[in-house]
C-alpha cells in the first residue's frame, strides 16, 4: 500500500501526464486548423529576385503581338479577368468557389494551355474562390498575391493549390514587366497594412501602345487617395469593389480619367446597396461621360486592342 504522501505524488503525476497529453492534443488540433496561416508566411516561395524570375518567364514567350484581348468574365458579384497576350496568359482573380469550373471551361475554350501569371488581388472569397480549380487545370508559372492571409476554407484551398503547384510565389510590390514589344504590365504598390483588407488589393496596369487598362481589385478610397501620384490616365478602368460607394472617389476618377469603365457586379437587389451595383457610382461615371459596361447586364465583356484603337464585345454567360 502507498503511504498518503506516495498516493499524493502518484495522483499529481497522473494529473500532470493527463494535462500534458491534453496540451499535446490541443497543439495538434491548432496545427491542423491553423496550418494555412503558417503556409501563408510563404517563406518557401519567396525569392529576392522574384521580379527578374517573372520577367524571364515572359521573355521565354516574348514575340511580336498584333492584338491583346482582355476578358472580364461574368461571375456575378465577383472578379475574374483574363488577359490574352499572344502566348502569354494572365489571370486576375477567380470569382467565387462555384465559378471555378466555368472559368476553367472558358479558358480552355480560348485554347489556353498554361498561365504565365496569376494574380490574387486579396483573400476575399469572391476573388480567390475559383483559383484552386484554375491551378489544378493549368500549369501556372507564377503567382502574385497581396500577402494578406485568411482563415476561410476557400482561401486555404487556394493556398494549398499554390503549394501543390510549386510555382514562383511573390507578394506585390512595384514591378514592371515587358510582355512583348510595346506591351508592358505593371504592379502598382498602393501600400500594405491598411485596416480594410480591400485597400491591400493588388493593383495592376496593362499598356499596349496608346491603350491602357487599370485593374483595381477592391481598392477603396483610402488607398486611391494615398496613391494618386502612382496613377495616370487610362482608357479602360475596372471599377473597384464592384461599384461600391467605398471606391471610385472623385479625385481618383479625375486622375485616371477613363473613357470606358467595366463593373463586375451582380444584380443590385442581391448584392445590397453598399456592395455591388451602386447607383451613386453609376451616376458619377455617367455624369463624366464614361462609357459603362456591367457584367450583370452584358455578361462577359471582351475588350480587344491593337495598341492604337480598341473595340468591345459582349456575350451572355451560358
Amino acid at each position: 500500500m502507498f503511504s498518503g504522501r506516495a498516493r499524493s505524488i502518484v495522483i499529481i503525476s497522473t494529473i500532470a501526464l493527463l494535462l500534458a497529453g491534453a496540451a499535446l492534443l490541443f497543439i495538434a488540433f491548432i496545427s491542423l486548423v491553423f496550418q494555412p496561416f503558417w503556409i501563408t508566411e510563404k517563406s518557401f516561395y519567396h525569392s529576392d529576385n522574384g521580379e527578374q524570375l517573372v520577367q524571364e518567364i515572359f521573355d521565354a514567350r516574348n514575340a511580336v503581338v498584333g492584338q491583346v484581348s482582355v476578358h472580364f468574365l461574368s461571375v456575378d458579384n465577383a472578379d475574374c479577368i483574363f488577359i490574352d497576350v499572344g502566348d502569354i496568359d494572365i489571370i486576375i482573380d477567380g470569382g467565387n468557389d462555384e465559378d471555378g469550373p466555368y472559368i476553367v471551361e472558358y479558358l480552355k475554350g480560348l485554347g489556353t494551355d498554361d498561365i504565365e501569371l496569376m494574380i490574387a488581388t486579396h483573400p476575399h472569397l469572391d476573388h480567390v474562390g475559383g483559383l484552386d480549380d484554375v491551378l489544378e487545370a493549368f500549369e501556372v508559372k507564377a503567382v502574385i498575391d497581396s500577402g494578406i492571409s485568411s482563415s476561410f476554407g476557400i482561401y486555404q484551398d487556394y493556398m494549398r493549390a499554390v503549394e501543390r503547384e510549386g510555382c514562383l510565389f511573390l507578394e506585390d510590390d512595384d514591378m514592371k514587366f515587358d510582355l512583348a514589344p510595346g506591351i508592358t504590365f505593371r504592379i502598382i504598390e498602393t501600400g500594405d497594412n491598411y485596416p480594410n483588407i480591400n485597400d491591400n488589393s493588388v493593383v495592376s496596369q496593362l499598356t499596349f501602345g496608346d491603350v491602357s487598362f487599370l485593374f483595381t481589385g477592391d481598392m477603396c478610397r483610402n488607398a486611391e487617395v494615398r496613391s494618386l501620384n502612382k496613377f495616370s490616365e487610362v482608357d479602360v478602368l475596372k471599377v473597384a469593389h464592384h461599384g461600391s460607394r467605398s471606391s471610385s472617389c472623385p479625385a481618383f476618377l479625375d486622375r485616371v480619367n477613363p473613357k470606358v469603365a467595366v463593373m463586375t457586379c451582380g444584380p443590385c437587389e442581391r448584392c445590397g446597396q453598399n456592395h455591388g451595383q451602386n447607383v451613386d457610382t453609376i451616376a458619377e461615371l455617367e455624369r463624366r461621360g464614361i462609357a459603362l459596361y456591367c457584367t450583370d447586364r452584358s455578361g462577359n465583356i471582351i475588350i480587344t486592342t491593337d495598341g492604337s484603337d480598341y473595340w468591345i464585345e459582349t456575350s451572355p454567360r451560358p
